[in-house]
């Protein structure tokens, strides 16, 4: 949807809509933040990019919701972001003369972070000499790519944005078992909501895929534990991740619900399940990503908004 026809669709619907800058202005005001109006500003209309960063550390958990305490926090982050970033450029010798920050760089000083976390907590599940090097094409390095394109030029707000995404969201570092499988167990049920929508999206690609007995697991897994990091590009990925960041991470299966739909003649046309994922892994190539990106929201809003009560709409207007 675009911007004026969502606007006139919530209006449709019983809904106030909001300005969001004045909004967010609004939200920002005060010795102590309202975390759940920032989710709700971050649920219903799309954070603009100048704010997106302050908005994703307080969601986050990155900053306090007391005000006062930002500049030691910020302080505090900035002297251990240092002792990571030196870490790193000391244990890798392809990082030590790099004054910028990579992603690789990040991975690294994630591992390093939570290394030192469940060497404490006694919950390391693998050894320290395999934590040096993230594979190229790993999801944490996909995550934090994007999270160092979003943020621009400030690699401190990318690093801890980053970090306490994968903390949040109980990615799978590689380090906690227990991770791993939470991460499975929420994996495969995405992936079990994605059948149930292709079902009723397109019942006929989903006729096909199970014609070519297609392993869903194996097709679809790494979209979902990249949280489609290896597909979309930052740009795409900011208002979906708003929306995900807000509270609702259930619009995961249809960002691929989008994507399918949207390949979907071409994938209709291939002859094997081998064929399919090879298609899958290069779909990007063949979509409109601004319009996956777009539909996704909107296959995931609309049902929301419509089985809304009058009330809860008139809420909404934050």
């Amino acid at each position: 949807m675009s911007r004026n026809f969502r606007k006139q669709y919530y209006s449709s619907l019983g809904v106030q809509v909001v300005e969001v800058k004045p909004s967010l202005e609004t939200a920002f005001q005060g010795d102590t933040l309202d975390v759940e109006r920032l989710n709700k500003l971050c649920l219903w209309v799309r954070i603009p990019h100048s704010y997106r960063s302050l908005v994703w550390k307080v969601v986050l958990g990155a900053l306090p919701l007391h005000k006062d305490v930002w500049p030691f926090i910020e302080e505090q982050r900035q002297e251990q972001y240092r002792d990571l970033k030196h870490a790193v450029k000391y244990l890798d010798p392809s990082q030590r003369n790099r004054d910028t920050l990579t992603p690789e760089a990040m991975v690294r000083m994630l591992l390093i972070q939570l290394s030192d976390y469940s060497r404490r907590e006694q919950t390391r599940r693998i050894p320290p000499t395999q934590m040096n090097a993230p594979q190229e094409m790993s999801p944490l390095l996909h995550l934090a790519n994007t999270f160092h394109e979003i943020c621009d030029v400030n690699e401190m707000d990318a690093y801890w944005l980053f970090a306490f995404f994968v903390r949040k969201f109980r990615v799978d570092t590689g380090i906690c078992q227990k991770d791993a499988d939470d991460e499975k167990n929420r994996i495969h049920a995405d992936i079990a909501t994605l059948r149930t929508l292709l079902k009723t999206h397109n019942s006929g690609l989903l006729s096909h895929m199970d014609v070519l007995n297609l392993d869903w697991e194996h097709c679809f897994f790494s979209w979902f534990q990249a949280y489609f990091s290896n597909v979309l590009p930052s740009y795409c990925l900011e208002g979906l991740w708003d929306i995900i960041l807000g509270g609702a991470p259930a619009i995961l299966p249809y960002i691929a619900l989008s994507l399918l739909i949207a390949c979907r003649r071409k994938l209709e046309g291939a002859k094997t399940a081998q064929d399919f994922i090879k298609l899958c892994r290069q779909i990007d190539k063949f979509v409109d990503l601004d319009a996956v990106a777009s539909t996704a929201i909107d296959l995931w809003e609309k049902p929301l908004l419509e089985s809304m009560s009058r009330d809860t709409r008139k809420a909404l207007g934050l």
